[in-house]
């Protein structure tokens, strides 16, 4: 590499042979403002032989993403455009990154490039079962959830005018439902163990959208994730000497994601 340091006086001097004060080079911030609420209701009941958990619970998780302008390297304002597009032969003329604001000038620690939101409710209600008996110890669960995944977009992009970019997005809706159960029994010393799972997974957040920092376009082919898992397992303990053996086994399908880009790197 011929250079191993940012040469920050060329930097400076390079804004300040701009005759109407914008930055050519800035130093913008990344922020992510996250908020997040957890509400959980359980009532425990105990029958004859049963003890039994059951419930309801709401996951709420907000984060607003954008990005800041915190250093203009001596230079007066920057524009709020997409660089990457203006150099773009196809679609050049439309750079701005929001049309709902006509002063493309942003000074320090104003939002610029991006402003978006994405929004995660999780809403759900479980029970859990466990009993004894013979020697077995053993416990069964299930939970039925719904997910909901939305955007809102602060900015309205130029080249994705509308509902496109500005406002709230469809909601992608997912119903991640579980199931588990386990049981044990114990013979002397030996413990003998088993459980099996199978769980579903909505997608991440970032992963439902083509864009999240530009766009309210949800992914395609969007779908419940489903994880099933196994294990089995034998204990054997005394005071001298504790040995322990399991097997297990999982299987993850259905599931997906989304890889990004630039264009240029594709060319």
């Amino acid at each position: 590499l011929k250079y191993t340091q940012i040469d920050w006086d060329a930097l400076y001097a390079t804004n300040a042979l701009q005759r109407d004060g914008h930055a050519v080079y800035a130093v913008g911030n990344r922020r992510s403002n996250n908020i997040a609420a957890d509400i959980v209701a359980k009532v425990t009941t105990k029958l004859r032989g049963f003890d039994i958990d059951y419930g309801a619970l709401v996951d709420i998780d907000s984060k607003r993403a954008f990005k800041v302008a915190d250093d203009l390297l001596g230079a007066n304002h920057i524009l709020n455009i997409d660089y990457f597009i203006r150099d773009d032969a196809t679609y050049s003329s439309k750079y701005r990154n929001n049309l709902r604001d006509n002063d493309l000038k942003i000074k320090g620690n104003q939002h610029y490039g991006y402003d978006y939101r994405l929004t995660r409710w999780n809403v759900g209600i479980f029970g859990v079962a466990r009993w004894s008996i013979a020697g077995f110890d053993c416990e069964a669960g299930v939970n039925l959830s719904y997910v909901n995944i939305q955007r809102r977009g602060y900015f309205e992009k130029e080249l994705l005018a509308g509902h496109r970019s500005y406002g709230k997005s469809r909601a992608a809706l997912f119903y991640p439902s579980s199931f588990n159960a386990r049981c044990e029994y114990h013979l002397g010393n030996n413990l003998f163990k088993a459980a099996v799972a199978v769980r579903g997974n909505a997608p991440r957040e970032e992963a439902a959208f083509l864009q999240t920092d530009y766009n309210n376009r949800l992914a395609d082919n969007l779908r419940t994730g489903i994880t099933v898992a196994a294990d089995i397992g034998y204990e054997y303990s005394n005071s001298k000497i504790a040995l322990r053996t399991s097997l297990f086994l999982s299987h993850h399908s259905g599931e997906c994601d989304i890889l990004r880009y630039y264009d240029d790197l594709a060319e």
